[in-house]
């Protein structure tokens, strides 16, 4: 039986002008974990019962499919039990749940009409993780790229560095995981933690003549450091990059993207943003392929975002989505301006999903990775 929603965001009275982040200085970026936020956010989670207690070449890799992509399972169907006590996140503004807000002094993102989040609710890690009943640990950062040995990322307004999903890991996860005693029964195991890595995008919101193929690339470096220092590690799970040029900026602002709601200013054209989501996301796939037919013990799990969002918008009164292509809050002036119906929107803001769809999406991914493992789960492994 569904649950009923309560209310997202009702319409907010106008703020007062923004303070300057000029002034701000850098801070250490630490992980965000999930007890302050499921907290704030209770009333959005709902009450859930908890079931536990905490190729290298250029050229196509094609070998006997392992990939698994949202059109393989059945997205109505209910979600069924996985072998995770934990979910460890690495990500950017679509995976935050405070890490921004925290570095700028509770700043940016301006809370509210935000939630100290890129978002008007919980994002779809928080979702999830409640979902499966599982911990949640999270060091994603708004404005990350893959790498900032490839590319430095930065949150906005205020300009200050943030960590790339490379460095999330090897300078944030890393030193807090290897100390840790590995016989210690009441700290989850790496080899029932699923890791999880996001990006969307941010790279080519920086430079859009940076290679795809080596973006893409990225990711799967990150799973290999990950391993290096943590083997039994087993467990990722990668998101394609959703349509980068189906934003709403790019619909009501003409070719280039300038937005306040996204971590650093940007000046990604729209055709070029088409093409770069599509190539990214069949990279991102074919590595991930040859990386799990070298390490056949490890599963990597990738989820279609692309088709996923795009059914969205293609079929959004099925959800009660009835606006999918306008963002529900704006500046006006110098003040905000949100909608009555923010839950029918599917856009937050010129770049970000609502809460509503990042719940959505969490559903569809945890109805995926039931499938994905039912016949391990079947075998009590």
């Amino acid at each position: 039986m569904a649950q009923k929603r309560q209310p997202l965001l009702p319409q907010l009275p106008a703020l007062p002008t923004l303070p300057s982040l000029s002034s701000l200085p850098s801070l250490p970026h630490l992980p965000t974990f999930s007890k302050e936020s499921q907290t704030a956010d209770r009333s959005r989670l709902g009450s859930r019962s908890r079931s536990r207690s905490r190729s290298r070449s250029r050229s196509p890799f094609r070998p006997q499919r392992k990939v698994v992509l949202a059109e393989d399972y059945d997205p109505h169907a209910p979600a069924l039990p996985v072998p995770f006590t934990k979910l460890v996140v690495f990500g950017d503004s679509y995976s935050d749940t405070g890490s921004n807000y925290n570095m700028t002094h509770g700043k940016f993102p301006p809370s509210p009409p935000y939630t100290k989040k890129f978002c008007d609710g919980p994002v779809w890690c928080e979702y999830l993780a409640e979902g499966m009943g599982v911990m949640l640990e999270n060091y994603s950062e708004g404005g990350a790229t893959t790498d900032n040995s490839f590319v430095q990322g930065h949150t906005s307004p205020s300009n200050i560095p943030v960590n790339g999903i490379h460095q999330q890991i090897q300078n944030v996860y890393l030193p807090l995981a290897i100390p840790l005693p590995p016989n210690d029964p009441t700290l989850p195991s790496a080899d029932t933690t699923l890791f999880a890595l996001w990006s969307n995008g941010n790279d080519f919101h920086v430079d859009k003549l940076l290679s795809i193929y080596k973006s893409a690339r990225n990711l799967i470096h990150s799973i290999d450091l990950i391993r290096s220092s943590v083997p039994s590690a087993k467990h990722f799970l990668l998101f394609h990059c959703t349509n980068l040029g189906q934003l709403p900026h790019f619909q009501t602002h003409g070719l280039s993207l300038r937005s306040l709601g996204h971590p650093f200013r940007s000046t990604l054209e729209r055709g070029v943003a088409v093409g770069i989501s599509t190539t990214f996301n069949s990279h991102l796939d074919a590595f991930a392929e040859e990386y799990m037919t070298k390490h056949p013990e490890v599963k990597i799990t990738v989820f279609d975002t692309d088709k996923d969002v795009t059914r969205l918008r293609n079929e959004g009164t099925r959800f009660g989505l009835t606006n999918v292509t306008e963002q529900c809050v704006a500046l006006s002036g110098k003040r905000f301006v949100v909608a009555d119906d923010v839950d029918k929107h599917l856009y937050w803001d010129s770049v970000h999903l609502t809460t509503k769809v990042h719940e959505l999406i969490a559903k569809r991914v945890a109805s995926m990775l039931g499938k994905v493992y039912e016949k391990e789960m079947m075998e009590g492994r």
